[in-house]
């Protein structure tokens, strides 16, 4: 297995990056219910809809880099093919909240209005089992709070991720990290001297 950890120095390119994120995963959860709304009507098809998400798994992981279309040529086949996210509470917590931003702003220029009601129904969709299913099983929030020292910050997520790499490394062999990096202030020398194995990404840095 691998994990990626995204950059904590630049919180601008990470805020940047998570937008690219949302955006895209929104576009693809849009076009999932016009792929499985039932014809004639505004309502989704149950069965198809649970069908397609079975069977095109990658595309509901918000942060799957290469079915969201962000990156075609990554050398990392290992990663690409499948990766667990980790993110830190301060994090997810901004992820959160572009992904709510994103969520609003798409239904206000495209679901306004009589067309509200369709919004609705992809609603279901993000909310649905299925789809929360897959967000929480390739994604790990280390429970920590940011205590606004960067230097506590880093040994608290070394510590919270090296107990999580333990526990899970009993039943999915750990293979290694990557590091989604910044060109600019980034954290990742000081992550690479405390963690083996860990090597970086560097093909997101121009979404």
């Amino acid at each position: 297995m691998y994990y990626a950890l995204f950059e904590t120095g630049d919180k601008q390119f990470f805020i940047k990056l998570m937008k690219a994120f949302c955006s895209t995963y929104v576009k693809n959860v849009v076009q999932l219910y016009n792929s499985t709304k039932q014809e004639g009507s505004h309502l989704i098809d149950a069965d198809m809809f649970e069908k397609h998400i079975d069977a095109n798994k990658k595309c509901y992981n918000p942060f799957n880099c290469s079915s969201l279309h962000l990156t075609s040529d990554c050398p990392n086949k290992d990663c690409l093919a499948e990766h667990t996210t980790v993110l830190s509470e301060d994090q997810q917590a901004k992820f959160e909240d572009l992904m709510k931003a994103e969520k609003n702003s798409y239904c206000r220029i495209h679901y306004s209005g009589d067309r509200k009601k369709m919004w609705l129904e992809i609603q279901k969709m993000f909310d649905s089992y299925k789809i929360v299913e897959l967000e929480s099983y390739m994604l790990k929030v280390l429970p920590f709070k940011d205590p606004n020292d960067p230097v506590e910050y880093l040994e608290m997520y070394i510590k919270h991720l090296e107990i999580y790499i333990d526990e899970t490394n009993k039943t999915s062999p750990f293979i290694g990290y990557v590091y989604v990096r910044s060109a600019n202030n980034s954290d990742f020398s000081k992550f690479q001297a405390k963690l083996s194995k860990l090597a970086a990404c560097d093909i997101l840095q121009n979404v």
